[in-house]
């Protein structure tokens, strides 16, 4: 049963990190990102994910319950853009393709796609110290900001 186990901690921790981003996905964002997480994490808030198990392990065998001790070594929680921010996003890889655009060709690093485009170091915090709170160890946030 290690995949119920994983199912139930990926699914916690990423449904609360793209609700909580996506509630506040219709205000208007500028650069600096703008802080969508206003109220603190609620571990009982919990909306189910569609398509949830990976293709590769749909053809797995489960093997039964695992000791809940079991470690999980490594877990990928992405987060998910307002739809102002995925819309400039769409506007800027639009751009940096068409030559009569002023933005052709000028790339981002991935700190200026980052700060851009991605998640405010302020939700980037509360995320990753709540995981810690529940117990996981945040080893890495992207520099894309839309990764922990």
């Amino acid at each position: 049963m290690i995949r119920n186990v994983l199912y139930r901690s990926l699914c916690t921790v990423a449904t609360l990190a793209i609700c909580t981003l996506l509630s506040a996905g219709a205000r208007a964002q500028t650069s600096p990102a703008a802080r969508l997480i206003t109220t603190a994490i609620n571990a009982g808030d919990k909306v189910p994910l569609s398509n949830e198990i990976r293709p590769q392990l749909k053809r797995s065998q489960d093997l039964g319950a695992v000791s809940g001790s079991t470690p999980v070594r490594h877990m990928l929680l992405v987060l998910a853009r307002s739809s102002t921010r995925q819309q400039a996003l769409a506007q800027y890889l639009s751009d940096v393709q068409n030559p009569a655009s002023p933005n052709f060709h000028k790339w981002l690093t991935p700190a200026q796609f980052g700060s851009t485009f991605g998640a405010s170091t302020d939700d980037i915090a509360t995320l990753s110290s709540w995981l810690q709170s529940q117990g996981f160890t945040v080893e890495k946030v992207s520099a894309a900001a839309n990764l922990i």
